[in-house]
């Protein structure tokens, strides 16, 4: 838990750690002022699906976004946001920004960019470079925690999206509707459950995985380092990272604005990194010790 209460002008964010969820659960502080995340064990997992609908119901398997199913192992230890980044925990480590679309202190940061979380000099490198620019947001969280924050790999983050399920949904249950399934409706704010009149919801407002992370369906898309590589592949792998280069970076988890296909574990997107839509967030990782 990182206490974030200080602000921007803070020199350190002083870290805690617990051993279980409070009695009470999670409650505001823990969506403002502090920042939280769980620690997730080493596992190997199958990445991919195997039968991904497109909008009219036809495979995406010639589509730029292949989900090729393949063995993936996460090799170490780490840390992942249980809540999708919030305006307000933006606004403590980076300092007041105004956030014009649905703004609100627990709605998630939305119109940021991958720039603006690792910066566009050596932050924009990844993965030649792997440390973002000072001055970028997660260049100040590590100045300030002296923690290795970051995005998540795709990996790491359909790892931890899974949390055990090998079925299209967190829940164990795969869609039976391209547009509008039912199997969302407890998991996700997207097109079809209220995101088309209301756009976002406060972070935790739908039932979270197995592993206790919330809103990783739905909401905002979630930037990971990755550049784009349009077919994941067939190989085993370990602990993978992406091309060297490319133009793209990878999204994941699908927005308000979206139909149920792009809202599963796997569904990937790509986006150029100076991008700052109103659909993209992020969510945060950390190394962790063995």
């Amino acid at each position: 838990v990182i206490d974030l209460s200080a602000g921007a002008n803070a020199t350190t964010y002083p870290i805690t750690y617990l051993d279980r969820e409070p009695d009470k659960g999670w409650t505001i502080k823990h969506k403002t002022t502090q920042l939280v995340l769980r620690r997730i064990e080493p596992g190997t997992f199958t990445m991919g699906d195997a039968k991904p609908l497109s909008a009219r119901g036809e495979r995406l398997d010639a589509d730029w976004r292949r989900e090729t199913p393949h063995s993936v192992t996460i090799s170490k230890p780490f840390y992942i946001g249980i809540f999708e980044l919030t305006q307000a925990q933006w606004n403590a480590i980076q300092g007041k920004t105004t956030f014009t679309d649905f703004p609100g202190a627990t709605y998630p940061a939305n119109r940021i960019s991958y720039e603006d979380l690792r910066g566009f000099a050596d932050g924009a490198q990844w993965p030649t470079i792997t440390t973002p620019d000072e001055d970028s947001f997660l260049g100040k969280l590590r100045k300030r925690t002296k923690l290795a924050f970051d995005l998540p790999t795709e990996a790491q983050w359909e790892y931890a999206c899974r949390a055990g399920s090998t079925a299209q949904l967190y829940s164990g249950k795969s869609l039976s509707e391209a547009e509008n399934d039912a199997s969302l409706k407890q998991l996700a704010r997207y097109y079809y459950n209220d995101g088309d009149k209301k756009g976002v919801a406060s972070v935790g407002t739908y039932k979270p995985n197995a592993w206790g992370l919330y809103d990783l369906y739905g909401n905002v898309e979630e930037w990971c380092l990755d550049r784009q590589q349009s077919d994941l592949g067939e190989k085993s792998c370990r602990d993978p990272i992406g091309p060297d280069k490319g133009l793209y970076h990878a999204l994941r988890g699908g927005s308000w604005f979206d139909s149920a296909q792009s809202c599963r574990s796997s569904a990937r997107n790509f986006y150029l990194p100076t991008c700052n839509s109103v659909y993209f967030g992020a969510r945060i990782v950390c190394p962790a010790g063995n």
